[in-house]
């Protein structure tokens, strides 16, 4: 059965159809545009690998203003965004994204990749001070997009990140629909050229100073990537500091704390562990 309905399921994801876009417009692959919920740098990379020949690429983010009201500035904030605010927000979301991401090389890369391409003009990104955007809609246009030519629109409801484009597992079902019929894609261009205008552009410095913030801008000392080293080793165990009062007569030795904060973790996230050593190391302390 054919349709143009598809669900990132097996191999029918967005991250597919957005290569078999690629693949069948070819050179005439001139501009992709975007509007999306929320952005991660980490879904960016991903697709920009796909995008090497596209001279144009515009993204247009809606902030979560009801996040926003709960959290900060209430007395700001009524019907819309200040640029500035609209920028603050936009950084935090940045930050967190940078915190959040699982490490590799690759993925370090990827973000570092993004505010590159923010600050060289190859990706202009704008956010939009409404709090009633909550459309998500995706545009493959060639140069000169006409009735004579090919262009497609995605609607649905996958935002612009891994979990969204189907590349990495997720527990939300997405549902998305691909069209091409010229008066959809013309109908969705004219939307997007209006939502685009009314956005506040996102600058290199805002990257910039978000980057900052972040340990992709810090000189890590010794001392921090030994911890560093420790909390992916062993990882809440290198944090965990509860104390323990040890009964009259019980000498306190570092590796029975040790192994108490270990028990405790593995009860925290398995629900039981083995206390397994050799003769005379304190189990019965343990």
């Amino acid at each position: 059965m054919s349709t143009k309905f598809f669900n990132n399921l097996d191999d029918k994801t967005l991250f597919a159809k957005f290569q078999g876009i690629v693949s069948g417009m070819g050179v005439n692959f001139h501009t992709f545009q975007a509007v999306v919920g929320f952005f991660r740098s980490s879904g960016w990379f991903k697709l920009r690998d796909e995008f090497v020949n596209t001279k144009k690429i515009q993204i247009l983010i809606g902030i979560d203003l009801d996040d926003l009201f709960r959290r900060h500035d209430k007395g700001l904030l009524f019907f819309s965004a200040s640029s500035e605010e609209a920028r603050r927000q936009y950084a935090r979301a940045f930050i967190e994204d940078v915190q959040s991401a699982n490490y590799s090389g690759e993925i370090e890369r990827g973000i570092l990749q993004f505010c590159d391409d923010v600050a060289s003009g190859r990706l202009e990104m704008r956010i939009h001070p409404s709090k009633n955007l909550h459309a998500k809609f995706y545009l493959c246009l060639p140069e000169n997009h006409n009735e004579h030519t090919d262009g497609w629109v995605i609607m649905g409801s996958s935002n612009l990140s891994e979990s969204g484009l189907g590349i990495s597992p997720t527990p939300r079902y997405e549902l998305n629909v691909s069209m091409k019929d010229y008066d959809d894609v013309a109908f969705c261009r004219e939307e997007f050229k209006r939502l685009w205008e009314e956005g506040i552009p996102v600058r290199p410095e805002d990257i910039a100073k978000a980057r900052a913030a972040t340990h992709l801008e810090r000189h890590v000392t010794p001392w921090e990537l030994w911890m560093k080293v420790l909390i992916d080793a062993f990882g809440e165990q290198a944090e965990d500091e509860f104390s323990m009062e040890l009964p009259d007569g019980v000498r306190d030795l570092k590796y029975q704390r040790d192994a108490v904060t270990q028990g405790y973790q593995m009860l925290l996230r398995y629900d039981g562990f083995f206390l397994a050593d050799v003769v005379g190391l304190g189990k019965t302390i343990v």
